[in-house]
């Protein structure tokens, strides 16, 4: 059965120490898709966005707080930041992503630029964003 793409919205969300997703449709459309695990690791993986095929999430399956990305059409997870501090809270859109990097003692805003993997900052501060 093929779906028209106007009748799909995907939806992903946290579970306990997962990230879901799921489809939702109106019900006339007459089909359903159950929930699939898109995270497997026993570590909790949090505050997941969706933009077309690729999904970000905050990930402690490192020992502290990265960014990972799943991407939906291949199945393939990847890490998608490795320093020490803390990255957290990811939005994405198209081939960007946007975090907060605690690196430099407080939380800073950066971007990932998906095609060329460079990571910038992009806001710089002397006060916690979280304030």
């Amino acid at each position: 059965m093929r779906l028209r793409r106007h009748l799909v919205q995907l939806l992903v969300f946290a579970g306990t120490t997962a990230i879901w997703l799921a489809a939702a449709a109106p019900a006339y459309a007459g089909w359903f898709m159950p929930e699939q695990r898109l995270t497997t690791n026993s570590s909790q993986q949090m505050y997941p966005a969706l933009s077309g095929t690729r999904v970000v999430y905050q990930d402690n399956r490192f020992g502290n707080w990265d960014i990972s990305l799943y991407d939906l059409t291949t199945g393939t997870q990847r890490r998608l930041t490795t320093n020490t501090a803390a990255q957290r809270h990811p939005s994405i859109s198209g081939t960007r992503v946007v975090y907060t990097d605690d690196r430099s003692g407080h939380s800073q805003l950066y971007v990932c630029n998906l095609s060329t993997n460079v990571h910038r900052r992009l806001l710089i501060t002397t006060a916690n964003a979280d304030t």
